[in-house]
């Protein structure tokens, strides 16, 4: 049974950008799988779209404060796509 929640992408944004913990794992539990997926299809390696995908975590929670989200998917294939460009010209 895969994870279900009542709260909304505009409600965990504004929590994660309080600093909200549970909301950023959340976000992470929702996303990191389909990130993963994402970036799976587009490197050689299981574990560097792993990592791509931590570095987008990593720097979720250390913006949140300064972060202007209005679309969380939007925001987070975003990143995924920059971080992808830059994994590939390092490669």
């Amino acid at each position: 049974m895969g994870i279900k929640t009542l709260r909304t992408d505009p409600d965990l944004t504004v929590r994660l950008q309080r600093g909200d913990r549970e909301a950023f794992e959340e976000i992470y539990r929702l996303y990191a799988p389909q990130l993963i997926d994402f970036a799976a299809g587009r490197v050689e390696y299981l574990d560097d779209a792993r990592d791509i995908v931590q570095d987008i975590f990593i720097s979720l929670w250390a913006n949140r404060e300064t972060l202007e989200i209005t679309s969380l998917p939007a925001y987070l294939y975003g990143a995924a796509r920059y971080k992808l460009v830059d994994y590939l010209r390092r490669n």
